[in-house]
Formats: structure tokens, sequence, C-alpha cells
């Protein structure tokens, strides 16, 4: 059978953790002989939409790698019905689709994880600052449900969860701070459900000297690990999820496919486990 050379990937943005999986998927297809074609969506359903009927229309594309953002699965419930096109969801489980396959993180087991870490080293009142809750086919309620049963057996915690919006982290931030400041004491901890929200963060807390000393014995974490938290002088818990394996599955299933394009098998939806970086262990050389 002859195929065609070239695999379309979705992605929804090119922060650190979409781009690193780009990368490697890459160099996975090139190594066997495939082109790869980047189509970068900005959080944009509709550029979703169009980017993906465009792949399945086109005889060039021997399949799709989606990073999606649609507000739910009835799109693709629809359209893949029509097609044969391969397509493999990444860190994005999309249930009675089975059509397709998905490679994840636990998005649940990691913010569980880290929950239950946070309970452990004493932290009673707890800010969680989240991505506004939605119907998304995302990670969101995923990380939400975790991080709350992970603390529930704590019966002396309080978790407080704050929303920002996707588009504004910076001012959604400070708000939460202007308004924490004349309410409450300083919180035992934050958990910031992303690294952007961690980037605004730690980008306000440089800038203000006042919430810098009342953050001083807060403990930051959050889900997702990126290199820079090494170097930075706040030590960050931080949830590692596994990009090399999420490359090695992803691009596994898509030959896989290619080649056997008669067996599908919902046995390669892979959920894969994280890891807990905990920095505060360590005597940071920096000062706060």
């Amino acid at each position: 059978m002859i195929h065609h050379k070239t695999i379309a990937i979705i992605t929804s943005d090119l922060e650190y953790f979409n781009t690193s999986i780009c990368v490697g998927l890459n160099s996975e297809f090139s190594k066997n002989g495939y082109n790869t074609s980047i189509h970068l969506t900005h959080e944009n359903e509709n550029n979703e939409k169009e980017y993906v009927i465009k792949c399945i229309d086109n005889p060039n594309i021997s399949g799709m790698i989606i990073f999606s953002c649609m507000n739910s699965a009835a799109f693709y419930y629809e359209v893949l019905k029509t097609t044969n096109k391969i397509c493999v969801f990444v860190d994005r489980v999309i249930p009675y689709l089975s059509e397709c396959n998905f490679v994840s993180s636990d998005n649940y087991g990691g913010a569980k994880k880290i929950s239950e870490l946070l309970a452990q080293k004493g932290a009673k009142n707890i800010i969680y600052l989240s991505m506004l809750k939605n119907k998304n086919i995302s990670t969101t309620e995923d990380r939400i449900n975790g991080f709350r049963d992970g603390h529930a057996p704590f019966c002396d915690v309080n978790c407080f969860r704050k929303e920002i919006e996707y588009s504004d982290n910076i001012n959604g931030i400070k708000s939460i701070l202007e308004e924490w400041e004349t309410t409450h004491p300083p919180p035992d901890a934050i958990f910031a459900m992303n690294h952007l929200i961690m980037n605004a963060l730690i980008q306000l807390t440089k800038q203000n000297k006042k919430w810098r000393e009342m953050l001083h014995h807060t403990i930051f974490s959050c889900f997702d690990n990126v290199p820079y938290f090494d170097w930075i002088e706040k030590p960050i818990i931080s949830v590692e999820q596994p990009i090399e394996q999420i490359v090695y599955y992803t691009s596994h299933i898509m030959l896989r496919r290619i080649n056997n394009p008669n067996h599908f098998s919902t046995h390669a939806n892979i959920i894969l486990p994280v890891k807990i970086i905990d920095r505060t262990i360590k005597s940071s050389p920096l000062a706060w």
C-alpha cells in the first residue's frame, strides 16, 4: 500500500508542553520518512474546525494529531463518522469516540498527588488558581477534581479555588491577591493549574515587595514543570508530565495505524503516570 507522507499536527498553542511534544513528534516521524505540518489554532474553535476539515479533505495527509481547544466533543463525533482519516488526541480524553485514540498524562492523579503532599506538609489554607471551569474537552475539570479529592481526607484543610480568564492571567491574579491581603492571613500554599498561571504569579511577586513578603512562607506548587523552575529563587513543587513517553506512544500509535489501517484497538489509548518534583526539600542558595 502507498502511504502519503505527511502527518498534520493541530495544536491550540505553542507553549512549553505542546512545543516539546511537537518537536519530539517531528523527530520521530522524520526518522520514519514522514513530514509534519503544524497548524496553530490560537485556542480558537473555529480555527480548529477549519484545520480539521482541511486535513480530512486533503488526500496527502496520512493522519492528524490534535491538541484540542474545543468546547465539546460534538464536532468530532459528527465529522469523524464520515472519514477514515487516522486521528490521535494528545492530552485530551474523549469518551465514546471510537474512531480515535488518545494519549494523555494522568491529570486527575497528578493533581490529587500534589494536593495530598501540600496537606501532608501542613498546609491548612490553600489558594487554587484555576482557569475558568467550562465544558471544554480539556484537563481543567480533571485537575480540579483531583486536587479536591487529594486533600478531602484532611478535615482541617480549606481550599479556595479562584478562577482566572485564560487571556488575562496577570490582572486576574492581581485582583485575587489584592482581595486576599485585605480579608485573609497569608495562605499556606498556592496551587497553579498550569505554568502560565505560575509565570504570572512569580512575575507579580517579583514586582511587588509587599506581596513577596506576604507569600514568603507560602508553598508554591504547579501542575506543570518547566526548566526554569530549577533556576528561580522560590522553590516550586511541580507535576512533571512524561513528555518523552507521550511522544513515543503518540507517534507509535499513529504509525501503527497508518501501516495497519484496518486494525484499531482502544487498548492503544494511554493515560500515563506523572512525577512530583518537590524542590522545597532542598535548601536553596538564593534568597526569595
